[in-house]
């Protein structure tokens, strides 16, 4: 946001901050993530209007609108109200069998919400599969995303659709090898209009006509800059500016520069989707502006208080059709005459403002404590606004940027007024390490430059890592897996995200990162900028633990330029589940339960106990009725050791309650702590899942919760993923069975159920062991090493005589997977030999 000392932050006037776009009409679909379209508008598939939806509490514009304006602390803007939510494939919507696969779908509405967006905080996709959001009312859609869309935080918020309905669409491929794991926990529902579509609301959006869009002759000087600075939202729900500044290694890493009180953490920064050239086509009319080029997640990479500043890593390249910019920077300290601010007022489309007075050194002008730690400005043309934030500041001679908004007073009612902007200089190196400061990430080979230029990708080559498969290995028999120890031919993947082609792009191989004894470096020749993926073939010995990652690493050159290096993330092994505990309630004589597990029951039924009526496995499963009276049934697990956070829970069971007013519900405790539903715990339900909510009529202990009620129509088997917090702590699972005060049903028989979490094995052949790095350390000592490998023991043995046949053994080393090394340090002067032997 943008702080205003004098008076609130949020927008004077008709206090209603209208942070909008006006979306064009259009005949055919609009893809904000360009691709194809939902196989709904490709396929005769079941009618919308039977899919269900799932209602949320109306959105009141008019109330958020009137508690933004009350707020008077340096936060940034809301554009959207979080809703909580728990759903998944397995719990909500409707499958339905296509040729070509399955596809699921699910409706969603806020009435009165201008606009949604999701947040999927677990997003796993297999290949092959696709998600899309649409709009209900508008020809517009987010997607396809993919499995490309896959990463190390699990996570995907998606950008917004227009309107206050929006369908989910998931279509898993017949040929999946797993099941798309998706649990959707927020609905932003937005009420500041962003596409701008009601009734009367097509003028200007920010605060006045003071903005200058940036295609006004005044920019056009600073075209390339423009380019850099996009509008973010974070979980959804706020947003604020940021600029895609380049660094000192030239390697395009994606660093967005912005503002620490826009709240950004290492738990929030997957929530972060930011939408590039958000801009007005014509000059004046500040509008109207396109979301369509946006990209989704990022990394926490640093930030710091008093300065005001936060950097990030976007998790991906911004796509070459977007002609994104990195900005350059200068941290000299040194005060430029004037200043240069490119910004999204009121997280409107964007803008910028010129000073032509020299910039002064202040304290922080939002309460951060700084001392001398901003620049102050006073604008000559333009002015900042809420949402501005975190936006940079250029110095108008060289085009560098010296400084990121924190806040301010200038106003369109009060342009001379000035501004702070958190010094560059200040945000390098003033913090204690690399969590708190920029050199670490800008400058990662300490070269000390005071400054650099901005670069522009499509003026570059700029290769990243694409795929890489097994083409061969040593171990027998194969298992088709990189194994420990394991000498393999891998074909690796390159492609050339920038735009400029590469003349002949040699790729060698270096040694580390778990690769020994790489080969020969591959030509990878031309790499079209923008074109499809080149694949080489590399052999290297392989090191590390079963189950561990190696990580590859290239250095790239073509011809006199170097490009870099690129690096690969492999996993050693195969990966099978492991079940670590079962139980199918057959080794009592009824109705006892197995050692360890417990029941307890509230109000006039039976507890759970175990029962031949209804079976899984031979001869016993576990039962509670459901009676006519209040109660609230519970089973409870012993406890299970996890140490994975890619556990699962399978169980069969058959459920015949209440339809709607009684039911059952899967509980966990971690570590001894409260139990609670295994969706709130952050659990996943992948197959047969809730299927009603309770009536919170008629005193049933579940009311309002989703649960497993009605009848399944026989025995059905549910798969959940436990919550990744599992990992490491001891669990129990419990089984609820809640009824009302009235018409019971039969119950509730659980039986099979099973932990399991991966394991991986591995071909553990014995390699032999390579002497390499042999040196001279005086005039009757020498040194050498080898690479040792875990499973295997190693003994470096000595003779002075060839013929000989024992060899003393000097000394014994058990592998694991590190650069060992022998030292000779006798003074004998005779011929001594050595080897290295493994078993």
């Amino acid at each position: 946001m943008k702080t205003d000392l004098s008076h609130n932050s949020v927008r004077r006037g008709n206090g209603a901050l209208l942070c909008a776009v006006i979306l064009l009409s259009v005949s055919a679909p609009v893809a904000a993530k360009v691709g194809a379209p939902p196989l709904s508008l490709q396929r005769k598939v079941q009618p919308l209007s039977t899919i269900p939806q799932l209602v949320l509490p109306p959105t009141d514009i008019l109330a958020e609108l009137a508690a933004d304006a009350k707020t008077g602390v340096p936060t940034p803007p809301r554009f959207a109200v979080g809703q909580k939510v728990a759903v998944n494939p397995a719990t909500h919507g409707t499958w339905e069998q296509l040729p070509e696969g399955r596809l699921w779908r699910l409706r969603i509405r806020s009435a009165g919400a201008t606009d949604l967006n999701l947040g999927f905080t677990t997003f796993w996709l297999p290949k092959g599969a696709t998600l899309h959001v649409s709009s209900e009312r508008e020809s517009y859609f987010q997607g396809p995303f993919t499995a490309q869309d896959n990463k190390p935080h699990g996570q995907l918020w998606t950008p917004v659709v227009p309107g206050d309905g929006a369908v989910i669409e998931l279509f898993v491929p017949a040929h999946a090898l797993q099941e798309a794991q998706l649990s959707l926990t927020q609905v932003g529902a937005g009420y500041r209009n962003v596409f701008q579509q009601q009734k009367g609301s097509s003028g200007p959006k920010s605060e006045g006509t003071c903005n200058i869009d940036v295609v006004c002759p005044q920019a056009a000087a600073w075209s390339n800059e423009v380019r850099s600075v996009g509008v973010y939202t974070i979980n959804g729900t706020f947003t604020c500016s940021g600029t895609l500044i380049a660094n000192a290694a030239g390697d395009f890493r994606n660093y967005f520069l912005t503002a620490n009180h826009c709240g950004l953490n290492a738990a929030n920064t997957p929530t972060v989707v930011v939408y590039w050239n958000y801009q007005s086509p014509t000059c004046g009319t500040h509008g109207p502006g396109s979301l369509a080029q946006n990209q989704s997640g990022a990394i926490f990479r640093a930030a710091k208080h008093d300065v005001d500043f936060a950097l990030i890593e976007l998790d991906d390249i911004p796509e070459a059709s977007f002609g994104v910019y990195y900005s350059g920077w200068d941290r000299s300290g040194a005060a430029p005459a004037g200043g240069v601010g490119i910004h999204h007022p009121d997280c409107d489309v964007k803008a910028i403002s010129f000073s032509s007075k020299p910039l002064a050194t202040v304290n922080s002008c939002i309460n951060t404590g700084g001392s001398n730690t901003h620049w102050q400005v006073t604008w000559s043309e333009g002015v900042t606004e809420p949402g501005s934030s975190g936006s940079g500041i250029w110095d108008p001679a060289t085009h560098q940027l010296v400084g990121t908004l924190s806040g301010g007073s200038s106003s369109c009612f009060s342009p001379a007024s000035p501004d702070c902007y958190g010094k560059f200089s200040v945000a390098w190196a003033s913090g204690n390490s690399s969590a708190d400061r920029l050199r670490d990430w800008l400058d990662p080979q300490s070269t000390g430059v005071t400054g650099i230029p901005g670069a522009d990708p499509m003026l570059a080559s700029i290769i990243v890592a694409a795929n890489a498969s097994l083409i061969s290995e040593s171990c027998s028999p194969t298992n088709g897996a990189i194994d420990p120890g394991e000498s393999v031919a891998v074909s690796f993947a390159l492609q050339n995200r920038g735009g400029v082609d590469t003349t002949n792009l040699v790729a060698t191989l270096l040694p580390g990162g778990g690769v020994s004894s790489p080969g020969a470096a591959q030509s990878y020749g031309v790499l079209t900028g923008g074109g499809p993926a080149v694949a080489r073939q590399f052999t290297f010995t392989a090191a590390g633990v079963c189950g561990g990652t190696i990580t590859p690493a290239f250095l790239l050159q073509d011809g006199t330029r170097n490009l870099g290096a690129v690096t690969f993330s492999l996993r050693l092994g195969v990966m099978t589940p492991t079940s670590i505990f079962t139980q199918n309630f057959d080794g009592v004589a009824p109705p006892t339960l197995p050692a360890g597990w417990t029941s307890s029951s509230t109000g006039g039924g039976n507890p759970w106990a175990t029962s031949t009526a209804q079976i899984d496995s031979l001869p016993n499963a576990a039962f509670a009725a459901d009676p006519g009276i209040v109660t609230d049934n519970r089973l409870t697990s012993p406890s299970i050791s996890i140490s994975s956070t890619n556990a699962q829970l399978t169980f069969r069971h058959i459920y015949d309650t209440e339809d709607g007013y009684d039911g059952g519900v899967l509980e966990i405790s971690m570590n001894g702590g409260p139990f609670g539903d295994i969706l709130s715990a952050g659990g996943v339900i992948l197959t047969n899942g809730y299927n009603a909510t309770i009536s919170s009529y008629y005193q049933n202990p579940l009311a309002g919760r989703n649960a497993w009620s009605g009848s399944s129509g026989g025995f059905v088997t549910t798969t959940v993923s436990l919550p990744p917090g599992a990992a490491g702590a001891n669990i129990q699972l419990r089984w609820r069975l809640g009824s009302d005060n009235s018409s019971g049903a039969v119950g509730w028989y659980v039986d099979t159920i099973s932990v399991s979490q991966p394991a991986y094995s591995c071909c553990m052949s014995l390699m032999r062991p390579l002497i390499v790095d042999t040196r001279k350390l005086g005039p009757n000592s020498m040194a050498f090493s080898y690479d040792s490998l875990v499973g295997q023991t190693y003994f470096v043995e000595a003779t002075t005589n060839l013929s000989a046949a024992s060899w003393i053994t000097l000394q014994t080393n058990v592998g694991d997977g590190s650069r060992k090394s022998c030292t000779n340090s006798t003074s004998d002067p005779a011929e001594r030999y050595f080897r290295v032997r493994s078993r």
